[in-house]
């Protein structure tokens, strides 16, 4: 017996969701999923970004599906037809748009939300609906050595309407001279500088304005 098989299988059911469903959220094929609540193979089981999106849509955790582990109270789909899943999972996953970096410099899109691109992720955050995210471009922000690294292709989120205070190793989006940067914050005395992570990249000194503070930073796995 396959007892994740059991587990996907029972909370599909219980959200009242196809297998077809599963499929079109995750971008798979229907028989994957079958094959996932394959009742005799424990070797069919979801990974990576699968599983994490299985985890979204079922509204459930990674150490419930795989070891049964984690108490969960999934709330199901009522009546939902596959054109309105995405949408609806938004009462406990939050729509972030993705943009590209042109339209960041566009101060005036961010507010309006006129943008080019209907791309969107999903954060479990508490973020403002005034969060927007970024595909990390460069190296600027990766480090070898540091506590955080931020390599090329990692999404980063930052909110636009963040009103605080600048603090030390805050990580932020910044406007420097019309060029949008990402940087950490650092005092040097009573001086605010950004920073790059990678040391072959300057410290910036110029006067910048903030277009938002990074929040969350998600990554895919292989």
């Amino acid at each position: 017996m396959n007892p994740i098989g059991q587990r996907i299988k029972q909370l599909r059911k219980k959200h009242q969701l196809t297998q077809n469903d599963i499929a079109d959220f995750i971008g798979v094929q229907r028989v994957s999923v079958s094959k996932w609540e394959s009742q005799n193979d424990m070797h069919n089981t979801p990974k990576g970004e699968h599983l994490f999106k299985l985890c979204q849509i079922l509204k459930t955790t990674a150490e419930f599906l795989l070891y049964g582990q984690t108490q969960y109270n999934p709330q199901p789909f009522k009546n939902q037809t596959t054109e309105r899943i995405q949408d609806n999972i938004g009462t406990y996953l939050k729509k972030v748009p993705l943009l590209s970096w042109s339209e960041v410099k566009n101060n005036k899109s961010l507010l309006t939300k006129n943008f080019k691109t209907n791309e969107v992720i999903f954060s479990h955050q508490e973020i403002s609906n005034q969060t927007f995210a970024l595909p990390v471009v460069g190296d600027s922000m990766t480090s070898s050595s540091g506590a955080f690294s931020f390599p090329e292709g990692v999404i980063i989120l930052f909110d636009h309407i963040y009103s605080g205070e600048y603090y030390d190793d805050m990580f932020i989006i910044a406007n420097v001279n019309q060029e949008i940067k990402f940087r950490q914050v650092k005092f040097d005395g009573s001086k605010i500088y950004l920073n790059p992570l990678n040391p072959q990249y300057p410290k910036i000194f110029k006067p910048f304005k903030m277009i938002g503070k990074v929040v969350e930073m998600q990554m895919k796995l292989p």
